[in-house]
């Protein structure tokens, strides 16, 4: 195509058209107006063609990645954005550009990360895909979903990921799968699922994260079931099993002469009653580096249980024959404990259950936790029930450091006497708990005689107490708050020559004014404290 000068315009380029197109215009219409009809619509197709190919090239030079990396290359980078993460999604990748959308095609692999906005987009994903690995993950699946969880299903041969949560029978019955099937699949979870039939899992030798977290009625597996399947599944790292444990406690069986070794574990949870649980921890080994959780679902729970409990997980648990038992090795001692979301009646519906963790290394993830059926505990006895069973056990009056009592509003006075006689527990932090005002006065009744305890046995170490986001204004007794607090540190002066460092951290109510009068006559006793919210005008630390 040319350029010739516009008329009346001696400096200005006119375009003219392609000779082609040029020779169609000039030509006389005639009688046969079908025929040269014909003739613009077939010059009207190549010149859409030739403005595609115009445009393609126009992206390609725009984007210099077009022209510097390989389709190989492309489509690394491609699978490498994630699939759908709001409205970022893979697929838009395929919109961009010709040579994007041709890329994206004719890749399987960059369908294989399903998504389930839709069946038909799940479909459509599935068929695209072609014989690449699949990864599926959902966890707002509903009936619209059960066909093409099936689908899925059936071609376990491809699946790498299988993380969903549904309706409680979402999952198909299908036929038991052959022996690893599922040979390339790398994490199965299945959460508020029924499994229909155990060997229908796609399970594998790939395996190295296993989520089952089913409901109470679930079908469980047999103990040659579950441990059959655990022992083909060498990767293993994570495993969550909730109400999966077999009902009957294991014979004399191949799993039972020899524990099943789980040497690549690095998290265990169970959740089941404790008998189940403490079956389970009997047959196999657990790495010494593993996290365990164990959440105990007894409706009413004895002291036995959690004896045995301890016994069983502490040679489960074990580093080597040196070792028969973790609690027996000296360099593992516990020396912090969380007693967390001990609650009132009125919180029984709360996501977060009565727990106590425990570490074996001061200000680190917990390594072990114990969580146990919310409507057991209204009186808190599970506390000082299972703290009298690790004191015997792991001797923490000797080990115990520090102790963080978290969400509790209520706790058995009974946790006072225990905690107090730990000989080297020199912190107690109170994070969102109530429960500090009860510590205060407990503590004040027993330095001045008043209780049975002995003062010269009652937190004799104790260093730090620490109010962590609690309420300062919130009262069930009516008694001043500031009253308590300075009753216990002016009596607390007088009894012990130990200095005390009472640390306030964002707490609500905070009466600044009322703290530095209590801090001030105490020489061996140090208040210091950080604002919170509208508590301070200039918002500056304080002491």
């Amino acid at each position: 195509m040319g350029c010739d000068v516009a008329p009346g315009s001696p400096g200005d380029l006119r375009p003219v058209f392609s000779v082609d197109t040029q020779e169609l215009l000039d030509e006389d219409i005639g009688q046969d107006l079908s025929a040269q009809g014909l003739k613009v619509q077939r010059r009207i197709h190549q010149l859409e063609l030739e403005i595609s190919a115009l445009k393609n090239r126009q992206n390609i030079l725009r984007c210099p990645l077009n022209r510097m990396l390989p389709p190989e290359l492309l489509l690394r980078i491609f699978l490498l954005h994630p699939a759908s993460t709001g409205k970022s999604k893979r697929v838009h990748l395929s919109h961009v550009c010709r040579q994007w959308r041709y890329i994206a095609l004719e890749s399987g692999a960059f369908w294989g990360d399903l998504l389930f906005t839709t069946t038909e987009m799940t479909e459509l994903m599935l068929t695209r895909s072609k014989k690449a690995l699949l990864t599926a993950r959902c966890d707002k699946l509903d009936w619209r979903h059960r066909e093409i969880i099936a689908t899925i299903l059936s071609q376990r041969g491809r699946l790498h990921t299988l993380e969903i949560s549904g309706p409680d029978d979402i999952l198909p019955p299908f036929e038991p799968a052959r022996p690893q099937m599922a040979r390339f699949l790398k994490s199965l979870s299945l959460t508020k699922i029924s499994i229909p039939v155990w060997k229908s899992l796609p399970l594998g030798p790939s395996v190295t994260e296993l989520r089952l977290d089913c409901p109470t009625g679930t079908n469980r597996p047999t103990v040659e079931e579950l441990f059959g399947s655990l022992s083909e599944m060498p990767l293993l790292s994570t495993l969550h099993l909730s109400h999966l444990l077999p009902k009957a406690a294991p014979g004399h069986t191949d799993w039972t002469k020899k524990p099943l070794s789980l040497t690549n574990l690095r998290e265990l949870r169970l959740q089941d009653i404790s008998t189940r649980v403490n079956h389970f921890l009997e047959s196999v080994d657990i790495s010494y580096f593993a996290t365990v959780f164990v959440d105990i679902d007894d409706a009413t729970i004895i002291r036995e249980s959690l004896n045995t409990l301890i016994d069983v997980l502490g040679v489960s648990w074990s580093l080597d024959e040196e070792h028969p038992c973790r609690w027996d090795d000296e360099d593992f001692h516990v020396q912090e404990i969380s007693i967390e979301n001990f609650n009132s009646g009125t919180s029984v519906h709360s996501i977060h259950q009565p727990s106590i963790a425990m570490a074996f290394s001061a200000e680190t993830v917990p390594d072990l936790t114990v969580s146990f059926r919310r409507p057991w505990i209204t009186s808190s006895v599970a506390a000082t029930t299972f703290l009298a069973v690790l004191d015997v056990k792991l001797n923490l009056t000797q080990t115990l450091l520090y102790t963080n009592l978290n969400s509790c509003d209520q706790l058995n006075g009974r946790i006072w006497d225990q905690l107090g006689s730990f000989d080297n527990l020199k912190t107690v932090t109170f994070t969102k708990s109530p429960v500090y005002e009860a510590f205060f006065s407990n503590s004040v009744l027993v330095i001045e005689g008043s209780d049975d305890i002995s003062p010269e046995d009652y937190f004799i170490s104790l260093s730090t107490i620490t109010l962590m986001e609690c309420d300062l204004g919130r009262n069930a007794t009516n008694d001043d708050v500031l009253t308590i607090i300075g009753e216990y540190l002016a009596i607390r002066a007088d009894e012990s020559d130990l200095d005390l460092t009472l640390e306030i951290t964002e707490c609500r109510n905070f009466d600044e004014e009322g703290f530095n009068e209590i801090k001030g006559p105490y020489p061996r006793t140090k208040v210091v404290w950080d604002y919170f919210e509208d508590m301070s005008e200039d918002g500056s630390d304080s002491e």
